[in-house]
């Protein structure tokens, strides 16, 4: 069984988790089984890595892209809006990383 791990560098935030996790993506799916461990000095931002670990790798191999998409527009909106308290700093962070992947054109909600 194969055993990986990321050391937490202390940071405000999780971001450089999920990226160390969206690197590795493919290797984590050819995997199938392995142990992962989360390695911090403090309890944090545990909460939350455990969540995006879950977000991330777990999901299906096949993501429904429609799903994604309503929440982009969703929280998109709420941003636009300046609706900031109805988001915390996952849909933050999700929001940041979908405008970076849907950004290949000009993406719209028309309704």
């Amino acid at each position: 069984m194969v055993t990986l791990s990321y050391v937490d560098p202390g940071q405000a935030s999780i971001a450089g988790f999920k990226h160390h996790l969206q690197a590795y993506d493919a290797l984590l799916r050819t995997l199938g089984d392995f142990h992962f461990l989360y390695i911090s000095n403090t309890r944090a931002h545990f909460a939350r890595a455990t969540t995006c670990f879950s977000s991330l790798v777990q999901q299906p191999l096949q993501v429904d892209v429609s799903v994604e998409i309503l929440r982009y527009f969703r929280l998109r909106q709420a941003w636009e809006t300046k609706q900031y308290g109805t988001l915390d700093s996952n849909d933050v962070e999700w929001l940041q990383d979908a405008t970076k992947r849907f950004r290949g054109g000009e993406v719209r909600c028309l309704l």
